[in-house]
């Protein structure tokens, strides 16, 4: 069992529990998010299913749907796929889709830019169904390499830089290929304008900003053999190990590899500095730390000897690793540590429902009174167990109801209701056991976890879900050659043709070169002999009903191709013989078919 949350939507409503939200939790939103990683001034942010704008924090998450803007500040959005996403000042940008850190599940950044600039900082990537599109009420940007990218809209004008890469800017005539250092623009109902070059020393505050950004998370100089920890960590956790070691160290313990442990003194501990906050899979914890957003999100804390407290780095992203302890007028919290039990912590306790204060460990658990739970504003009273009503009795649990904290400040009777419906549809803690019954590491079910997924979204996916973000592109304008050079390549005077998504990502600093087309719903044949079916017989792979039924007619069908070919080939050879026969003047003609070559 795996204990996911999900990612951040700025708590709203009223109601002290919500069971129509519960059902509508989709523990696998986790897996596409940004986050709000810099913020210069304020940033205004407006979830999907409230109406309400709220100021973004740092470690706010991003999610589809999102409303962003920015009026006399600027922001830097971090994204999953290691993508950077710079507002300007007086910017507005709605976030239409995300993709996922290896483009796995989903591969489309999707964007829809309606006023002000952003800058785009785009990783190179080796999958070639990637796609990072911006649209304008003008026009849409293709990023068709990894680079950086500013892009303007003034007053309905489009205007596309190309700092270092190679987009596409297309309008409602066509579109226009805007390699590094040159510009393009468009306007609406119009023909993109032929690229110009431009100064790409000569920047404006906002590109200075951009600039100094870049590299506010470069590595310091320091003794920690970078190298190595990202080889040894999870995938998942890569993009966080530079940023991570400005702000504390990196030790190997035994067991449990690479930890991370931050810079602080006295009394500190995790889930401490933050508030936590309702999304669509569950609660989230926005942390203050400037660091706050990989060790909150993957992995687990622990207490090491000789270290203190330190990071665990694990593989699924989660709103919060914690167990929840809620009373009638408190609600605590714990996290987690490398076996998957609240820090600290006495095992006989791990899954009982109703514990007594006195039994919980005071170094690990931080109380709260219900009102504070997520209030932002509020000043952080967080009390130790010591602190609570001593017979005070709490309901142990993996995952909260949505709820409204402001309904249930001081209303006992609506605390105690509430404390009932927690036990009543509590979730155990996800602790793994083997088969000598000792506790199992968190990333035992990590692997779980990823196994499960990947079979779900194989069996899940569609070729309709697949293409709704895949709108065909408007024509190259005449004149102006295709991406690359090549046999493939369109001449000038040729005729342009609508196309779908690129087939490929040129690497940054090359022009493109032309390669196969891959068209969404057919067979990718661009593989040659390694996508062919193998013919040495193996046992295939669990499945589940759907896909047994699939393989077997496919199956089918193969056998029964290959079995008219076989009787076709058959044919030919005995006809030929006969003719030659005939030709040769025998009156009688008789083939002796090997049984090699028999029909089946």
């Amino acid at each position: 069992m795996v204990l996911t949350f999900g990612i951040l939507l700025s708590f709203g409503g009223r109601g002290t529990v919500s069971r129509a939200d519960d059902s509508a939790e989709d523990p696998e939103y986790g897996s596409t998010f940004g986050r709000v990683r810099f913020l210069d001034g304020s940033m205004t942010l407006q979830r999907t299913s409230q109406g309400d704008l709220t100021d973004a924090t740092v470690n706010d998450p991003v999610v589809p749907g999102d409303r962003l803007g920015t009026e006399d500040g600027r922001a830097e959005i971090g994204m999953s796929d290691g993508s950077t996403l710079w507002l300007d000042r007086s910017t507005r940008l709605t976030v239409r889709n995300l993709a996922d850190i290896d483009n796995r599940y989903e591969s489309t950044n999707l964007l829809a830019l309606e006023g002000g600039a952003v800058r785009i900082e785009a990783p190179d990537s080796e999958n070639k169904n990637k796609t990072f599109r911006v649209d304008t009420e003008a026009g849409s940007v293709y990023l068709l390499s990894g680079g950086s990218f500013r892009i303007e809209t003034d007053e309905g004008v489009v205007t596309l830089y190309s700092f270092r890469g190679v987009a596409e800017l297309s309008g409602d005539d066509g579109s226009v290929l805007v390699r590094s250092g040159e510009r393009g623009s468009v306007q609406p109902g119009r023909a993109p304008s032929e690229p110009r070059r431009f100064n790409t020393a000569r920047l404006d505050d906002f590109d200075r900003f951009c600039e100094d950004r870049l590299g506010a998370y470069l590595r310091r100089d320091s003794d920690e053999p970078v190298d190595r920890i990202v080889e040894e960590v999870p995938y998942e956790v890569h993009p966080y190990v530079s940023e991570l070691s400005s702000y504390g160290s990196w030790h190997q313990v035994p067991d449990y590899g690479w930890v991370w442990r931050p810079v602080y003194t006295g009394s500190w501990g995790p889930y401490v500095n933050g508030y936590w906050s309702w999304c669509r899979t569950g609660w989230v914890w926005v942390s203050y730390d400037p660091w706050g957003w990989a060790p909150y999100h993957y992995g687990r804390w622990d207490f090491v000897v000789n270290v203190g407290w330190a990071w665990i780095p694990g593989r699924v992203w989660s709103g919060a690793w914690v167990s929840f302890a809620v009373g009638p007028s408190h609600i605590g919290w714990c996290p987690l540590n490398y076996y998957n039990r609240p820090v600290f912590q006495d095992t006989t306790i791990v899954n009982v429902v109703n514990v007594n204060v006195t039994r919980l460990q005071p170094r690990g658990w931080r109380f709260v009174p219900v009102g504070q739970f997520s209030n932002p504003r509020a000043p952080r009273s967080a009390v130790g167990v010591d602190r609570l009503p001593r017979g005070t009795d709490v309901v142990l649990t993996s995952r909260l109801p949505r709820f409204d904290p402001r309904d249930i400040a001081g209303r006992p009777e609506r605390g105690a209701r509430f404390v009932e419906t927690v036990r009543q549809n509590r979730s155990p803690l996800p602790v793994v056991v083997g088969r000598d019954n000792k506790p199992l590491p968190f990333r035992s079910a990590e692997r779980s976890a990823g196994e499960t997924r990947a079979r779900r979204g194989a069996a899940s996916a569609s070729p309709q879900e697949r293409s709704r973000l895949q709108q065909p592109r408007p024509a190259v304008r005449p004149g102006v050659p295709a991406v690359g050079p090549g046999r493939n390549q369109r001449r000038p005077g040729d005729t342009a043709q609508p196309r779908g998504r690129p087939a490929w990502v040129p690497r940054e600093g090359a022009r493109p070169q032309a390669g196969p087309r891959v068209v969404p719903g057919e067979p990718d044949r661009s593989r040659g002999r390694e996508s062919a079916p193998s013919r040495q017989r193996t046992a295939p792979p669990a499945r589940d009903e759907g896909q047994r039924r699939e393989y077997g007619r496919v199956t089918r069908g193969v056998a029964r191709a290959l079995r008219c070919a076989r009787r076709r080939a058959t044919l030919r050879a005995v006809r030929a013989l006969l003719r030659t026969r005939r030709s040769n003047g025998s009156s009688t003609a008789c083939a002796v078919v090997p049984a090699s070559r028999r029909p089946a």
